[in-house]
């Protein structure tokens, strides 16, 4: 048995189609089929059926299939660790922040890493929190930043580096306005604006205390988080950000932001996937945060 008999078996199944399969692997149809008809000769067994209907992966197949690939998910994991661990060449580190909390990172990063580690390309990507931990998990992010309250997951490691508070954003002419402060029991019927339905911390962080709190949302989602803004200076309800958002309605008179009575706090960090190899440019990386932050 070959590693590329492995690797043809795993593409037939995910294009069901040969075809397919040979042009990501760039070779020809013939050449997959005849590995795969070798293969099953030398194991004894068949592993898939071809009939009118298309291909069909048998029961031994699919256990050839979950033990084959984690096999090839081992080797590409070594084959990564060796050029890692190679003395000299340029390194290459995907990593991703959410820009409601992750401002204050983003110039500190493009202008003071590059100095510290000129021999780590930086690939920085402005995505959510739960976004983030998707990527982390598929292995397409090494390493991310967000708010890690939430994150129950035994698959993402975290590193705490600084505590936040969620505000709400009104429009100056609107009555919480005139408040000092507000409590959450003040936005019971009140229209809030949010973006993207189930895809932000911000509404899990507002909604569970709301929840707790026994009081109902009303929701109005919209597409564009720039939007969020246009409507709350436009007297068309109230929005909840996270304190970097904040920053960016400064210079607009016509909204005002308003902290809670009880402040409604969260912690974001560093976070990876622990069951993946953290690369040396992912530790520098790690180390270069905290140590940042501890100044």
């Amino acid at each position: 048995m070959e590693l590329r008999q492995i690797e043809y078996f795993s593409a037939v199944n995910r294009y069901k189609n040969y075809t397919k399969a040979a042009q990501e692997l760039h070779v020809s149809q013939p050449t997959i089929s005849v590995a795969i008809q070798k293969l099953e000769d030398e194991l004894g067994i068949k592993l898939m059926e071809r009939d009118n209907k298309g291909i069909r992966i048998t029961g031994a197949g699919e256990i050839f299939l979950a033990k084959g690939e984690k096999v090839l998910d081992e080797i590409r994991d070594l084959e990564e660790i060796m050029e890692d661990l190679k003395p000299s060449g340029k390194k290459h580190l995907k990593a991703a922040f959410p820009s409601t909390v992750g401002s204050w990172l983003w110039k500190v990063l493009l202008r003071k890493f590059p100095k510290e580690y000129p021999d780590i390309e930086l690939e920085l990507s402005d995505l959510g929190t739960m976004d983030i931990v998707t990527l982390l998990k598929q292995e397409e992010l090494e390493v991310g930043y967000g708010v890690i309250d939430l994150i129950h997951d035994d698959e993402i490691e975290s590193r705490a580096i600084r505590g936040g508070e969620l505000k709400m954003i009104v429009s100056c002419s609107h009555p919480f306005a005139f408040q000092p402060m507000i409590s959450i029991d003040m936005l019971e019927n009140e229209p809030i604006i949010m973006y993207r339905m189930g895809s932000t911390y911000t509404e899990r962080l507002l909604l569970e205390n709301m929840k707790r709190a026994g009081v109902h949302p009303s929701l109005r989602y919209v597409r564009e988080q720039s939007t969020v803004f246009d409507m709350v200076a436009q007297e068309c309800g109230i929005a909840a950000v996270l304190d970097d958002q904040v920053s960016a309605i400064r210079d607009n008179p016509k909204i005002t932001a308003k902290r809670f009575a009880r402040p409604i706090e969260f912690e974001t960090g560093l976070m990876w996937n622990r069951n993946k190899y953290l690369s040396g440019s992912a530790r520098k990386f790690i180390d270069f945060i905290g140590r940042y932050q501890d100044k």
